[in-house]
């Protein structure tokens, strides 16, 4: 019977944790990975494209240390964080990914999971796809 004391207080703070306001802020970030299907050989530019947003970084690099933008990119893959993707329907992503300047390849993104909740200002979500370069 005591489990049915704790009940009512555990739905409390689900429900509170979850109101605009009180979403968690620090470490909670959108993210969204993208591996390359082929590797890339050498340093290249890359520029993609996203939401109607344009991300440009020189690649690789560890750590940018940007809070929005291309945060990482490696051989095999780069990383964007912090776009703010709103409160539509966010299962996939499209985007355009361009490779030292040449034609754009365009791209889809897979919605992975949510760390907060939909009904928080910025929804952190995780994202995954592949660049068929």
């Amino acid at each position: 019977m005591q489990w049915l004391k704790l009940t009512p207080v555990a739905l409390m703070v689900l429900v509170a944790s979850c109101e605009k306001g009180t979403c968690p802020t620090i470490g909670c970030y959108p993210k969204i990975t993208m591996e390359f299907a082929n590797a890339i050989s050498t340093q290249y530019h890359l520029s993609v494209a996203v939401i109607g947003r344009t991300y440009e970084a020189s690649c690789p690099s560890n750590d940018f240390g940007v809070t929005e933008g291309i945060d990482t990119c490696s051989l095999s893959k780069f990383e964007l964080i912090g776009v703010d993707l709103g409160h539509g329907n966010v299962s996939s992503l499209s985007m355009s990914i361009s490779i030292d300047g040449q034609a754009p390849i365009s791209a889809s993104a897979t919605l992975m999971g949510i760390q907060n909740s939909k009904d928080c200002d910025l929804i952190c979500s995780t994202h995954e796809g592949v660049v068929k370069n």
